[in-house]
């Protein structure tokens, strides 16, 4: 199905590219968010649907709205 189209590591580097999952230096400490980087299966559709292990903050949102917006 769709979900072996893209694996976890490809999932990872695209949530990286809209600035989830790394640090920033925004003056105060932060958590932008994470996902599992073991997950396969339903575990895997699951995070490809932002469901599942994935946590990402109001500030993470944000800035994935910011990074689409942008370009």
């Amino acid at each position: 199905g769709a979900r072996d189209l893209a694996g976890q590591t490809g999932l990872a580097e695209a949530a990286a590219s809209l600035g989830l999952g790394r640090a920033t230096d925004v003056g105060f400490p932060e958590f932008m968010g994470s996902g599992p980087a073991d997950a396969t299966g339903t575990d895997h559709a699951a995070s490809m649907i932002g469901q599942g292990r994935i946590e990402v903050s109001p500030l993470g949102m944000a800035t994935v709205a910011a990074s689409v917006a942008k370009g």
